[in-house]
């Protein structure tokens, strides 16, 4: 159910419903206050899957496992409470209010790595990703979000920097070597 207009809710919240037209009264509990849009065709089912067990309780385990990245005001706001530093730690990295769930890290930079070989093997003289794409590419909500690769050097992601700089540079003395250069006037 999309209410229509804001209210403050939090996980586990109950309230009542009526029904002006049978006049039943409905009981129900908060199970995510704050849902990810459903936009595709399908989202409304697969959306109530995930919430089918989940018994409404705000749990930090289960909203990373749930949510994916999210935003730490975001889980204060919905009602976790389970919040120190040292229960964050266990399961997540936090990066500028964002929390990385720990077990899509290696997702990630796998994706991140194959992103910047690709990348580089198109671009060889633009080495190393844009930190801005590498984030896009990842799915992240913000480019601060976006961890290190292997190696960064002004703000580009790169997966070998000396080896791919050996090449760029191959690249341009083979093409400054393929061309013929003409001084005028002489």
């Amino acid at each position: 159910m999309v209410l229509g207009r804001p209210l403050p809710l939090r996980i586990g919240d109950r309230a009542l419903l009526r029904d002006p037209g049978s006049r039943r009264i409905w009981g129900v509990t908060v199970l995510d206050p704050a849902p990810p849009p459903l936009t595709r065709r399908g989202d409304a089912a697969r959306r109530a899957r995930v919430l089918a067990g989940f018994a409404g309780q705000p749990e930090l385990a289960e909203e990373l496992r749930r949510r994916g990245i999210v935003e730490l005001s975001l889980l204060r706001q919905v009602g976790v409470e389970s919040l120190d530093a040292s229960a964050i730690a266990t399961l997540a990295i936090v990066r500028k209010g964002w929390l990385l769930p720990r077990r899509l890290l290696p997702e990630f930079r796998g994706r991140l790595t194959d992103a910047v070989v690709e990348h580089d093997a198109t671009n060889p003289l633009d080495l190393g990703l844009p930190i801005p794409v590498a984030a896009r590419s990842l799915g992240l909500p913000v480019a601060e979000v976006t961890f290190r690769p292997r190696a960064q050097a002004a703000g580009r992601g790169t997966a070998d920097g000396s080896a791919q700089a050996k090449t760029a540079l191959n690249v341009s003395l083979g093409r400054i070597a393929s061309r013929s250069f003409c001084v005028s006037g002489r």
